[in-house]
């Protein structure tokens, strides 16, 4: 995409308040506590995983609650695994919304191009994840995004599973990357069978795939790529994953991944921290053993070195 455009500006607009603002501050970057995969908890700027941060648009708005879109809030077993008190999803502010409608758009102008005649592109994005990938000295040795599906399908039949999915079926995710080049990566599963009989998704033997996302490009992950149901997969009963990001060296790269997500929580106006019953919380206050100033000020220095 060219420099000249409202996306490249509204795009170093939102990752300078995020970067720049006060760790755990309204606007800052947020600390949480996270399990992957029930694996031992990590302070999430700390672990090898990208930092995501997530936004989405109001539904309806109270005096203290307000319903908002919301993504990537599993317990574990199939997501960050970030404990419900601390999960935080921001409002869309004027920027978020002006890349939303430029990047839908450059979509409806271009299906033929970009092969989106068989997705579904009446709804527009309503959730943003930002994904922040860091790796240096006095932050962290690398960052990486294991391999993925955004939508879940039935290894048993083929087909979406409804109460499995936040992104809504049939649409696609459009990843906006600014700032180091990194490289995306695609492998094939097929649907094969366990030692019981039981259909379950295997590694498949195929030609693994892999393209350098340069900053100021734009990434569509098509949904017919995930479902083993689509024109191009069902002969073979695969779908294919994407991932297998490795960010290392001194080096800052960002996505902005817009998605039509079907799941809405309460949050507190106050602090867009989800409204959750009241029980043990592992909030984070305070952190021990860790110069948080260091680390963001190392943050701060690699993102302009980077971008500006």
């Amino acid at each position: 995409m060219p420099h000249n455009t409202l996306l490249y500006y509204h795009s170093r607009k939102i990752i300078d308040e995020l970067v720049r603002s006060p760790i755990n501050s309204k606007r800052g970057i947020k600390l949480s506590l996270e399990k992957p995969l029930n694996n031992d908890i990590q302070l999430n700027i700390l672990r090898p995983a990208v930092l995501r941060q997530y936004y989405g648009m109001n539904i309806k708005e109270e005096v203290d609650e307000v319903k908002r879109y919301t993504y990537g809030s599993g317990s574990g077993t199939s997501s960050v695994g970030m404990d419900p008190h601390n999960f935080v999803t921001r409002p869309w502010n004027a920027w978020m919304f002006g890349m939303s409608n430029d990047i839908q758009s450059i979509l409806n102008d271009n299906k033929k191009l970009f092969k989106l005649e068989n997705c579904s592109m009446e709804k527009k994005f309503n959730h943003c994840t930002i994904l922040i990938y860091y790796s240096g000295d006095g932050l962290k040795q690398h960052s990486s995004l294991g391999y993925h599906t955004d939508c879940v399908y039935s290894p048993s039949n083929g087909e979406y599973v409804t109460k499995m999915n936040s992104q809504e079926k049939n649409t696609p995710a459009v990843i906006y990357t600014i700032g180091d080049a990194r490289r995306l990566r695609w492998k094939e599963r097929k649907i094969g069978l366990s030692k019981c009989g039981r259909k379950i998704w295997e590694n498949a033997v195929g030609t693994n795939m892999c393209f350098e996302l340069g900053s100021d490009t734009l990434t569509i992950i098509n949904g017919d790529d995930e479902n083993p149901r689509s024109s191009k997969n069902k002969q073979y009963k695969r779908q294919f994953l994407h991932g297998g990001v490795n960010v290392s060296g001194r080096k800052f790269s960002v996505g902005f991944v817009f998605r039509v997500v079907n799941n809405y929580a309460l949050y507190h106006v106050i602090d867009d921290t989800m409204v959750v019953p009241n029980q043990e919380s592992d909030i984070v206050k305070g952190i021990v053993g860790f110069n948080v100033g260091a680390f963001h000020d190392n943050l701060i220095n690699l993102y302009c070195n980077t971008l500006y």
